[in-house]
């Protein structure tokens, strides 16, 4: 059966967002066992002009070991923002007042059970015009 795409409350998704964004900013990524479920699965988009994740990533374990990987390649120089797109909570990344990626979320149950990540150029030229 389809997972619902949307919590019944938005603030139940947004408290999740919150917890993912402060988590990546403060480097604790320790803190995602609390806010990801455990069948979690993890997407990337670099559109083949960004190195991305090209397989989706499933489970709680390999997509915080991932994510912990990712953080130490990543510089002090990001700002990461959550902001509402799409009527959904997503967390938006700066570098140099340049948006460089886009994460969106699935929620169940209070929990981030979906991660996609956005770093295609293309797609986020789009976007950015219209933030």
């Amino acid at each position: 059966a389809e997972r619902p795409r949307f919590p019944a409350r938005y603030e139940d998704a947004e408290q999740a967002a919150q917890a993912f964004v402060n988590a990546m900013q403060e480097g604790n990524l320790n803190q995602l066992f609390n806010v990801l479920a455990a069948d979690v699965v993890l997407r990337g988009d670099g559109g083949g002009k960004i190195n991305a994740r090209r397989e989706p990533l499933y489970g709680v374990d390999d997509v915080v070991r991932f994510l912990k990987r990712v953080q130490r390649r990543e510089s002090d120089t990001r700002i990461l923002k959550l902001m509402n797109l799409n009527g959904t909570p997503a967390m938006v990344e700066y570098r140099d007042g340049e948006i460089t990626s886009v994460t969106t979320f699935d929620f169940l149950d209070g929990k981030i059970c979906a991660v996609y990540s956005l770093l295609n150029p293309d797609k986020l030229k789009g976007l950015a015009e219209q933030l």
